[in-house]
């Protein structure tokens, strides 16, 4: 088959799968018990729910394309972003 955008997107679902699983060998997950895991762990229904539109079978019922992935994303992203759970903590300044 040609390359489609839509591939990018399976792509990118299956990646951010594994980021909130930390499972980086994982594929796409089957199944629907794979939803409920992620919702019983923290992640909000609607985030669960585009994660799933990314790796649909057919890439016709995908999201279009990355562009659209990130503009559906974004409304449900905190609006503060969180710090990465390694990250130093910050010193009070030297006197």
């Amino acid at each position: 088959d040609q390359p489609d955008p839509r591939d990018d997107v399976y792509s990118l679902g299956v990646i951010w799968y594994q980021m909130v699983t930390g499972n980086l060998s994982a594929g796409r997950p089957g199944g629907e018990k794979w939803k409920k895991r992620l919702a019983d762990a923290g992640l909000p229904p609607a985030m669960v729910e585009l994660m799933g539109e990314c790796f649909e079978d057919s890439p016709e019922d995908r999201i279009p394309d990355a562009g659209a992935l990130a503009a559906r994303l974004a409304p449900l992203l905190p609006s503060k972003p969180c710090a990465p759970l390694d990250a130093p903590k910050p010193q009070p300044p030297l006197e």
